[in-house]
Formats: structure tokens, sequence, C-alpha cells
């Protein structure tokens, strides 16, 4: 996390901000070596490649929310939404499921907080805009939804009902041109809508808008042909050849003009241009208002259109299981919802310093991932509440500089010796607490334990200074 480009730039003397870069470093080579011990230890070794790219990749949606150009805003709303949702599920459900999912939901908590804190996005602000991203992605993929299934629903009446039955060669006919009729309609709106002259390159527009002329004399002129034929073929008389041919081509033109195959094939080409044309069209209306509130809801409607595909596309082919997708889908969202509300309401609250959200963040990580490692492995327990106190004080020292000094002076030795006496410290005191419980056996009943505590305590009141 120290080696890519910060997506926060404070510079000035005084700017609060993020910690400093160099404290952030070691508290990141911690919390990176505690993720890996613990993945080997529940039998998952990738699992700091499973779980930094969502936490990362989150937290950097939460960042680019604060961006005023319209492509910052739309991976803004995509990064957070689409790699937020899994992460949510897991924090929220993970108690559920058992003591290692807990440890690992904590862990992704320390993970998503420490890519904030570099980004510096953990404040009330940041996480009030995040919420507000995440409910506009949410009703943008319901409405998606509601407009897909609405589409769906129109195709299937157009493509079952007049492949149903087995009609005669007037009927196909007639039956035919009707949805021929409305196939063009909505193909003429699509074209007409269909920004494809402005999308083509700037000396090929002219060839570009002849042939959309083109399309659309050639969609109008079907539509015309279909009205035509069918109108006289329901206005000819009852001995005419179109309707007396009931066998041998006519019934074979008949099985033709009536598949589901030859009508999937006018609805789908006819309604894909009309659906094409009315997002394009929207997309203009929306884009040409140019306040932020609008762009805002553009990315989220672009975000949330992905989602909404999926759902669209699972439902009616996996049975059961793309039910339980769905759900899973549309549940998630509703977990980010709640969980990002949760965190508003407590940094709303003042439970912690708004510039030290994002470190209270990781320590609560570790913490949580601590009384849930006690079960698994206790040394573990040991060494997150070790890395927990490691990064808050880190994170606050490097608060601390950055309040009094800025980003501009150079302060990476003083950070450094901090920091590497911080570690040492650490580290002295896993392995005191570990030979402490090596050493239980063969203490117990006896008065040494209590020596021992007495003798820590007294350390550490001899260090405090009135």
């Amino acid at each position: 996390m120290s080696v890519v480009p910060l997506l926060d730039s404070p510079s000035a003397v005084g700017d609060e901000g993020r910690p400093r870069a160099t404290s952030l470093a070691v508290v990141s080579a911690a919390l990176a070596a505690l993720v890996t011990a613990v993945g080997f230890r529940v039998g998952q070794p990738d699992l700091l490649l499973s779980l930094g790219p969502f936490a990362g990749l989150a937290a950097a949606g939460l960042a680019l929310l604060d961006r005023r150009r319209f492509v910052h805003q739309f991976f803004g709303h995509a990064l957070l939404t689409w790699f937020g949702m899994p992460l949510a599920s897991l924090i929220v459900l993970a108690p559920l499921l058992g003591p290692v999912p807990v440890t690992v939901a904590g862990l992704a908590i320390a993970l998503f907080g420490l890519t904030a804190t570099w980004s510096d996005t953990g404040d009330r602000e940041s996480l009030r805009r995040g919420l507000y991203a995440t409910g506009r992605v949410t009703v943008a993929t319901w409405l998606w939804l509601v407009a897909g299934l609405l589409a769906g629903g129109a195709a299937v009446l157009l493509v079952v009902l007049p492949t149903s039955g087995d009609p005669d060669l007037s009927s196909a006919v007639v039956v035919f041109c009707g949805v021929l009729v409305v196939s063009t309609a909505g193909a003429l709106v699509g074209l007409r809508w269909l920004p494809l002259r402005h999308l083509a390159a700037r000396p090929r527009r002219a060839r570009v808008a002849a042939t959309v002329r083109r399309l659309q004399l050639a969609t109008g002129a079907t539509m015309a042909a279909a009205v035509l034929v069918g109108g006289a073929t329901v206005v000819a008389p009852a001995g005419s050849w179109i309707s007396g041919a009931a066998g041998g081509w006519g019934a074979a033109v008949a099985t033709a003009l009536t598949s589901r195959v030859t009508v999937g094939v006018v609805v789908g080409l006819a309604g894909t241009v009309l659906l094409a044309g009315v997002l394009a069209r929207g997309a203009r209306f929306v884009a040409n208002r140019g306040d932020p509130t609008t762009r805002d809801r553009l990315a989220a409607g672009l975000a949330g259109f992905p989602l909404a595909v999926i759902v669209l596309v699972i439902l009616p082919f996996v049975g059961p299981f793309g039910l339980a997708v769905v759900a899973a889908v549309l549940g998630a969202q509703v977990l980010m919802l709640v969980l990002l509300s949760v965190t508003y309401v407590a940094a709303d609250l003042e439970v912690v310093p708004d510039r030290a959200g994002a470190p209270a963040m990781v320590a609560t990580g570790l913490l949580l991932a601590a009384i849930a490692a006690a079960r698994v492995s206790p040394p573990l327990t040991v060494v997150c509440v070790a890395v927990a106190c490691l990064s808050w004080d880190l994170s606050t020292f490097g608060l601390g500089v950055t309040a009094e000094l800025g980003h501009r002076p150079r302060t990476r030795r003083l950070v450094l010796v901090h920091g590497l006496i911080s570690v040492a410290v650490g580290t002295v005191t896993v392995l005191a607490v570990l030979a402490l419980e090596a050493l239980r056996p063969f203490v117990g009943g006896s008065a040494l334990p209590a020596f021992v505590v007495a003798a820590g305590a007294f350390l550490v009141v001899a260090t405090l200074r009135g």
C-alpha cells in the first residue's frame, strides 16, 4: 500500500490529513505479516491476496467520491459498491459462521481501515459520501431491475403469444406483420436517439450520418410494407389464394413466420436498438444538466447497471441456485448500507476523533480478530492485540507530526525511529507473554505469576510522567 500513488495530496503546514507515510508503512508491514500468519494458521496461505484487493479497491472507491470529474465519480461508485458488497457480507455474516470467519472479518476491517488511512478517507464526511453513493447505486440497481423485467416481459409477450398455436397462412402473415410493425417502430425510435454520428471519428461523421439515414429509410419502408401486407391480408376475401393455401408451401411459410426463432430475432434486434437508444437519450439528458447531483446520479446508474444485468441473466436460467445468487447480490447491497450507516452514526456521535476514524477502524478490526482468534490460537490473540496497539500508536504519532508540521518537512528519520522502537517494544511484549504462557504449567499454584504481574504493572507506572 505504501508504493501506490496516494489519492490525497495534503501539503500545507498544519494540515491534519493522514499520518506520515513512514509510520503508515510500518503499520502496513506489520498488518501484512499478521494477515499472512493468520492465513497460514487457518489453512489459507493466500489470505492477504484474497482480502487485500477487496479492501483496497473498496477504500479507493470511497476516496474517489471526493473528486469532481465524472470518470472519478463513476469508478468511485463502482469500486465502492462492487468490492464493498462481498466485504460487507463477510463482516456482517461472519458471526453466524464461526470463530475463523470472524477473525478473517476483523482482518478485513483492519485492511479497509488501513487503506482508508492512506487515502485520508476515514472521517465523517467521507463516510457520509460513501453512504449516499451506496444508496444511489442500490436505488439504481432496483430501477434497472424493474425496467429490465418490464422490457423482458414485453419481449416475451411479443415472442410467445404470436408463436402459440398452429395458425393458417393468413393468420401467420397478419401476426408476423403486426410484430414487424411494433418492432420497426421501436427500432426507428432507437435509431433516432442513438448518438452514432457523435461517437464516430470526426472525418467519418458524414458517412456515419448517411448510413444512419439509410437505415432509418429502410426501417420505415419495412414498417410501411408490413402495414400494407397485413392490411391486405385482413381484408382479403375468404376464397383468395392466401387464405385458401392450407397445405404444401402455405403450411411451411406459416410455420416459419410464427416460429420463435424468426419472431425472436426480429424482436431481439429491434429491442436492442430501442434499449440502446433509450439509455443514450437518458444519459444525454442527465449529462446536459451539468450539476454535481445529476453527475453523481448518472455515475451511480452506470455502476448499478452491471449488477442488474447479472441478476437478469442468472434469474431465468439457473433455477434455485439463480435465486440464491440474486438474493445474495441484492442482500449484499442492503448489508453494505446497514454497515455504512452504523459506521457513520458512530463517527457522527464522535465515538472516536474524526481525524482518527480510519486508524480506529484498524485497531477495532484487529481487536475483533483477537477476540475470535482466542478459540483458534491463543498466541494469535496476543499478536493481534499487539499489532492493534502498534497501529494505533504509530498512526496517532504520525497524525500528531502531520498536524504540527504538515507534509512538507522531512521527518522520516524521526517517525522511523519511533516506529522501530514501537515495533521492538511490541515484539518484546509478545515474546514475554508467550514465555509466561509456556511457563504457566510449571508455576501453577505458586505466587510467581502474581509477582510477575505486579512487576510489570510497576514498570508501566514508572514510565508515566505527571
